[in-house]
Protein backbone atom coordinates (compact mmCIF):
# COMPACT_ATOMS: atom_id res chain seq x y z
CA UNK A 1 0.00 0.00 0.00
CA UNK A 2 1.46 3.38 -1.03
CA UNK A 3 1.95 6.00 1.68
CA UNK A 4 -0.84 8.56 1.77
CA UNK A 5 0.20 12.06 0.65
CA UNK A 6 0.42 14.71 3.32
CA UNK A 7 -1.37 17.98 2.78
CA UNK A 8 0.24 20.91 4.54
CA UNK A 9 -1.97 24.05 4.52
CA UNK A 10 0.99 26.23 3.54
CA UNK A 11 4.72 26.09 3.82
CA UNK A 12 5.83 27.18 7.30
CA UNK A 13 8.36 30.00 7.57
CA UNK A 14 11.97 28.81 7.50
CA UNK A 15 13.10 27.69 10.94
CA UNK A 16 9.54 27.33 12.21
CA UNK A 17 8.55 24.36 14.33
CA UNK A 18 6.29 21.85 12.65
CA UNK A 19 3.44 20.52 14.76
CA UNK A 20 4.39 17.33 16.60
CA UNK A 21 1.60 15.49 14.82
CA UNK A 22 1.78 11.97 13.57
CA UNK A 23 3.28 11.87 10.07
CA UNK A 24 3.75 8.10 10.18
CA UNK A 25 3.15 6.43 6.85
CA UNK A 26 2.72 9.76 5.01
CA UNK A 27 4.13 10.50 1.57
CA UNK A 28 6.62 13.36 1.99
CA UNK A 29 8.64 12.61 -1.15
CA UNK A 30 10.56 15.65 -2.45
CA UNK A 31 9.28 17.89 0.39
CA UNK A 32 11.49 20.80 1.41
CA UNK A 33 11.73 21.24 5.16
CA UNK A 34 15.31 22.49 5.36
CA UNK A 35 16.02 24.27 8.63
CA UNK A 36 12.69 23.32 10.18
CA UNK A 37 12.19 21.77 13.62
CA UNK A 38 10.75 18.26 13.48
CA UNK A 39 12.02 17.26 16.91
CA UNK A 40 10.06 14.37 18.42
CA UNK A 41 7.90 14.03 15.28
CA UNK A 42 6.59 10.58 14.40
CA UNK A 43 7.83 9.96 10.86
CA UNK A 44 7.88 6.18 11.13
CA UNK A 45 7.19 4.42 7.83
CA UNK A 46 6.98 7.83 6.11
CA UNK A 47 8.22 8.05 2.53
CA UNK A 48 10.65 10.96 2.31
CA UNK A 49 12.53 10.08 -0.88
CA UNK A 50 14.77 12.89 -2.08
CA UNK A 51 13.39 15.20 0.63
CA UNK A 52 15.31 18.40 1.34
CA UNK A 53 16.13 18.28 5.05
CA UNK A 54 19.40 20.22 5.31
CA UNK A 55 19.85 21.63 8.79
CA UNK A 56 16.52 20.18 9.91
CA UNK A 57 16.23 19.39 13.60
CA UNK A 58 15.09 15.76 13.88
CA UNK A 59 16.22 15.24 17.48
CA UNK A 60 14.37 12.36 19.13
CA UNK A 61 12.21 11.92 15.99
CA UNK A 62 10.87 8.47 15.22
CA UNK A 63 12.15 7.60 11.74
CA UNK A 64 11.80 3.83 12.13
CA UNK A 65 11.27 2.17 8.74
CA UNK A 66 11.19 5.58 7.02
CA UNK A 67 12.20 5.69 3.35
CA UNK A 68 14.86 8.40 3.10
CA UNK A 69 16.48 7.21 -0.13
CA UNK A 70 18.33 10.07 -1.76
CA UNK A 71 17.30 12.53 0.98
CA UNK A 72 19.41 15.62 1.61
CA UNK A 73 20.23 15.52 5.33
CA UNK A 74 23.37 17.65 5.35
CA UNK A 75 23.90 19.21 8.81
CA UNK A 76 20.61 17.72 10.10
CA UNK A 77 20.43 17.05 13.84
CA UNK A 78 19.48 13.38 14.37
CA UNK A 79 20.50 13.30 18.04
CA UNK A 80 18.40 10.65 19.79
CA UNK A 81 16.47 9.82 16.60
CA UNK A 82 15.19 6.29 16.04
CA UNK A 83 16.47 5.12 12.64
CA UNK A 84 15.73 1.40 13.07
CA UNK A 85 15.29 -0.21 9.65
CA UNK A 86 15.23 3.23 7.97
CA UNK A 87 16.39 3.27 4.36
CA UNK A 88 19.03 5.96 3.82
CA UNK A 89 20.47 4.45 0.63
CA UNK A 90 22.02 7.22 -1.43
CA UNK A 91 21.16 9.89 1.17
CA UNK A 92 23.55 12.77 1.78
CA UNK A 93 24.39 12.89 5.49
CA UNK A 94 27.49 15.09 5.33
CA UNK A 95 27.99 16.89 8.65
CA UNK A 96 24.70 15.47 10.00
CA UNK A 97 24.64 14.62 13.70
CA UNK A 98 24.07 10.94 13.05
CA UNK A 99 26.55 9.45 15.50
CA UNK A 100 24.26 10.05 18.48
CA UNK A 101 21.10 8.57 16.96
CA UNK A 102 19.24 6.41 19.47
CA UNK A 103 19.19 3.40 17.15
CA UNK A 104 20.38 2.57 13.67
CA UNK A 105 19.73 -1.18 13.96
CA UNK A 106 18.90 -2.58 10.54
CA UNK A 107 19.21 0.81 8.83
CA UNK A 108 20.22 0.68 5.15
CA UNK A 109 23.15 3.04 4.61
CA UNK A 110 24.30 1.72 1.22
CA UNK A 111 25.86 4.46 -0.91
CA UNK A 112 25.01 7.13 1.68
CA UNK A 113 27.33 10.10 1.22
CA UNK A 114 29.24 11.66 4.09
CA UNK A 115 29.16 8.79 6.57
CA UNK A 116 32.00 9.04 9.09
CA UNK A 117 34.83 6.63 8.47
CA UNK A 118 34.40 3.50 10.55
CA UNK A 119 37.23 3.17 13.01
CA UNK A 120 38.65 -0.37 13.21
CA UNK A 121 37.72 -2.26 16.33
CA UNK A 122 40.90 -3.61 17.98
CA UNK A 123 38.99 -6.79 18.89
CA UNK A 124 38.32 -7.43 15.18
CA UNK A 125 41.92 -6.98 14.07
CA UNK A 126 43.66 -10.09 12.81
CA UNK A 127 47.29 -10.99 12.44
CA UNK A 128 49.18 -9.26 9.68
CA UNK A 129 49.89 -11.33 6.54
CA UNK A 130 53.54 -11.81 7.50
CA UNK A 131 52.68 -13.35 10.86
CA UNK A 132 49.88 -15.56 9.52
CA UNK A 133 52.14 -17.43 7.12
CA UNK A 134 50.81 -15.68 4.00
CA UNK A 135 53.32 -14.10 1.73
CA UNK A 136 53.09 -11.20 -0.61
CA UNK A 137 54.09 -11.43 -4.27
CA UNK A 138 57.24 -13.45 -4.75
CA UNK A 139 60.34 -11.90 -6.25
CA UNK A 140 62.70 -13.96 -8.36
CA UNK A 141 65.87 -14.96 -6.54
CA UNK A 142 69.25 -14.33 -8.11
Amino acid sequence: MAPSPIRLPSAPPKGASMPKDDYSGKNLDHISLSGDDLSEADLSRASMREAWLQGTRLARANLAEADLRGAHLETADLTGANLERANLAGADVRDARLEHAASTDGAVLENARGLPERQPDPAEETDSPSSSGERGPSTPSR
